[in-house]
């Protein structure tokens, strides 16, 4: 059975920011990853985050689950990969053509990016309610 040090990823879906960098600390060397909520960007930059995370040595998670016009998430996905986000949610509902130009950007920054192998996207499911 693999270990949360080589798996697990911790969800930091809180809104206080220094609470949170007091939890990134504690996290450090106990979970693979952690998953960052949206919540945070209001106050501190996605970009911000995704360096301290990346820095103690964390996976970082974007579960933003982007969903817009193709365009538009692309160039959040573009944005996302190329500030260290390892994974990045787009929301499953969307049109196909939606989730290609996510997949497609988020390679993109992929391929230019020799030093970091990880990136990838994760379809979340939009379920319709009966």
């Amino acid at each position: 059975m693999r270990s949360l040090r080589e798996c697990g990823v911790f969800a930091l879906d809180i809104d206080d920011w220094s609470l949170a960098r007091k939890i990134e600390r504690r996290m450090r060397g106990r979970f693979y990853g952690i998953k960052v909520h949206p919540k945070f960007f209001g106050k501190v930059s996605p970009q911000r985050i995704y360096a301290e995370l990346l820095d103690m040595g964390f996976y970082v998670w974007d579960d933003d689950k982007l969903s817009d016009i193709p365009s538009i998430v692309a160039r959040y996905a573009r944005a996302a990969a190329r500030g260290g986000a390892d994974l990045v949610s787009v929301h499953g509902g969307d049109t196909m053509d939606t989730l290609v130009a996510a997949v497609e950007a988020y390679r993109a920054v992929q391929s230019a990016s020799a030093e970091r192998s990880r990136p990838s996207l994760d379809g979340a499911a939009h379920l319709p309610v009966a």
